[in-house]
């Protein structure tokens, strides 16, 4: 319900549109017992996480709403992403 409400109020072009995409691997532990392969998106104004097979919307976060992106000392593939509302997002990527 939540991520219908936030596509509703961000389904504008310039939302959904992206700018840059990266192939990346999300880690979830409590959801996937294995990464999960997604497509990090970046538009105008969000931050969108969709399925790579069917090119649907999972995530999608305003780009206001990022605090910092956070590498990993030991593993240069491994980042996160927290958010003001202290939630955060592990990847892991080949590309950065």
């Amino acid at each position: 319900v939540i991520l219908y409400t936030l596509l509703y109020s961000f389904s504008d072009d310039e939302y959904l549109t992206s700018v840059s995409e990266f192939a990346v691997y999300k880690i979830h532990k409590a959801r996937h017992s294995e990464p999960v392969r997604r497509t990090l998106c970046l538009s105008e104004v969000c931050l969108l996480e969709r399925d790579p097979q069917t090119y649907n919307v999972c995530t999608l976060q305003p780009l206001c709403d990022i605090f910092a992106l956070v590498r990993n000392n030991q593993n240069p593939q491994l980042f996160s992403i927290e958010y003001v509302n202290g939630q955060v997002r592990t990847y892991t990527a080949t590309d950065r």
